[in-house]
């Protein structure tokens, strides 16, 4: 299990209407770990939350893009 899958594993939405992802200090990330975001945030969106992206360098939103996973993700 990766750091990020543990990270993500721990965090709790019940009570939350939006999801914030805050990737601003996340200068690389490779496809397995944009897929493993967006696969974050359509979980989170399929449970009833609202998912808003934030922070995402400009390489990060390439990834994002080629993968067509920014609707997932929600990026501002």
């Amino acid at each position: 299990m990766s750091d990020l899958d543990r990270v993500l594993g721990r965090i709790e939405l019940a009570d939350s209407r939006v999801v914030h992802l805050d990737l601003t200090h996340l200068a690389f990330a490779d496809v397995a770990t944009v897929r493993r975001l967006a696969a974050f945030a359509g979980d989170a969106k399929r449970a009833g939350h609202d998912v808003a992206t934030c922070g995402a360098h400009p390489v990060l939103r390439r990834v994002v893009d080629l993968l067509a996973v920014d609707g997932e993700l929600g990026l501002s």
